[in-house]
């Protein structure tokens, strides 16, 4: 007879009549999923007070028709209302934390389109910031019992969808170091009725990339970054076409960039100072051209994020590429397609 045991990261098997050892091998910690550069926390395992609880549906759904829970990660989520509610973590990551990314939901406004509010966010118990919230892109409402119908206008009693949301800060003042606690908090400026929080990812953005060689940036031909009151769509379009002609990359430097109709890149490098620097952010309510954000063939697309107004009615889809010989690096992509947050990270898609 024979058995095996685990010990400090050894397997050993040993023979039951003797007691002796037979073998014995090292164990080695294997990476399960993605290797991503931030950490998440479900809200529900943070420390919840003052009036916080967990919200939870393990069980199926009778109908087709969902709730936020079943939308939520793990199916589960913390619910924060009234005064002081708060839901509090540890930082475990083992190193130094300077930006957040929430994944929320508040509540829509009685006739629809949604509401603007913050939450503020505590480090060590000592109040750091407000973190902008909204709803204008979630609380879709089914408007048939076949499950195909949809309006952002709440009426007769519908089921709602498209519960969550996202929203990412760097973190304001010094570093989250390990073992310091993070917290969110409903203060009386806090107006929402209730925060539902999902998870929250810690991270710490690498420095923003330089201008590389070899390249033109788009504000060389007009664009303007972080002055909504410009459009900057035809301004990257001449850098694009310049870049094309004289075989040279797009760069784009830190900041938000504003754009009211689709770009097309066929067979050129696009790249940013970093996800969490430069940023597209395209206006598409109202006349709009094109079905995309940004379309092509071919091509590099690194180090940017791109993001829109779009609701359900509205909403364009991402980098929609065609062809073969396009890699996608380090991209951000919120409310574009069917709304979802994507970000490519750490690795690349090369098709």
């Amino acid at each position: 007879d024979s058995g095996s045991s685990a010990s400090n990261g050894s397997l050993v098997t040993e023979n039951t009549s003797s007691g002796g050892t037979s073998q014995v091998w090292n164990i080695n910690p294997v990476q399960i999923g993605a290797a991503t550069p931030f950490v998440t926390y479900e809200g529900e395992w943070g420390l919840l007070q003052n009036g916080a609880t967990v919200v939870s549906q393990l069980v199926p759904q009778p109908t087709e028709f969902v709730t936020a829970a079943i939308e939520a990660s793990g199916r589960s989520y913390a619910h924060l209302v009234g005064t002081a509610s708060s839901v509090q973590w540890r930082n475990l990551t083992g190193h130094a934390i300077t930006a957040v990314n929430i994944r929320y939901s508040i509540p829509d406004s009685s006739n629809g389109g949604g509401i603007d509010a913050t939450l503020n966010l505590y480090v060590n118990g000592q109040l750091r910031q407000s973190v902008p919230m909204n709803s204008h892109q979630t609380w879709t409402y089914e408007t048939d019992s076949t499950y195909f119908g949809s309006t952002e206008t709440p009426g007769n009693g519908e089921s709602a969808f498209m519960y969550w949301d996202e929203v990412h800060v760097p973190i304001t003042g010094a570093a989250v170091q390990p073992n310091d606690s993070i917290a969110l908090r409903i203060d009386t400026q806090n107006t929402a009725a209730f925060y539902d929080i999902d998870c929250i990812d810690l991270e710490a953005p690498p420095a923003p990339l330089s201008q590389p060689s070899n390249s033109v940036s788009v504000t060389d031909y007009g664009a303007a970054a972080n002055n909504s009151s410009v459009d900057s769509t035809s301004a990257f379009q001449q850098a694009i076409a310049a870049a094309i002609a004289n075989g040279k990359t797009v760069w784009i430097p830190q900041g938000t960039f504003y754009l009211s109709s689709q770009l097309t890149a066929n067979n050129v490098t696009i790249q940013g100072a970093g996800m969490w620097y430069s940023v597209l952010y395209w206006n598409v309510l109202g006349s709009y051209t094109g079905n995309n954000l940004i379309t092509g063939a071919g091509g590099t697309f690194e180090s940017f994020a791109m993001d829109s107004n779009g609701n359900r009615e509205t909403h364009k889809y991402g980098l929609n590429l065609s062809g073969t010989n396009w890699k996608i690096d380090s991209v951000w992509i919120q409310h574009a397609g069917d709304r979802k947050s994507t970000r490519l990270n750490s690795s690349h898609i090369t098709i």
